[in-house]
């Protein structure tokens, strides 16, 4: 499997963009849950890396952030196509690690 470092700085950044207050109740409690499968939703949908983005961030009721610069956007596609809960699982890791919310 190629390096995730990548993708999960994408995911977190649109997690930090995500308007938590508009997430109906819920959806709040599984909210890792939703997030992988709105990942892989857009990622399924998706004819591009910038294609996912938006559709991702139309899902998840979050403006576009500021992305990090990309390497290779075609491995992000493909990762979160394949492996969402893996990739929300290393994230939510990532969140706690830094002292966030969850």
């Amino acid at each position: 499997m190629k390096e995730i470092r990548e993708t999960l700085e994408v995911l977190l950044a649109i997690w930090k963009a995500i308007e938590f207050e508009q997430i109906p109740v819920k959806i709040k409690t599984r909210i890792y849950d939703y997030f992988a499968d709105r990942i892989h939703a857009a990622a399924m949908h998706a004819n591009s890396y910038e294609n996912f983005i938006e559709l991702l961030c139309r899902k998840m009721n979050a403006s576009v952030p500021q992305l990090p610069d990309v390497k290779d956007p075609d491995a992000i596609l493909e990762q979160c196509r394949e492996i969402p809960i893996f990739l929300v699982a290393a994230l939510r890791e990532e969140i706690f690690k830094k002292g966030g919310a969850a």
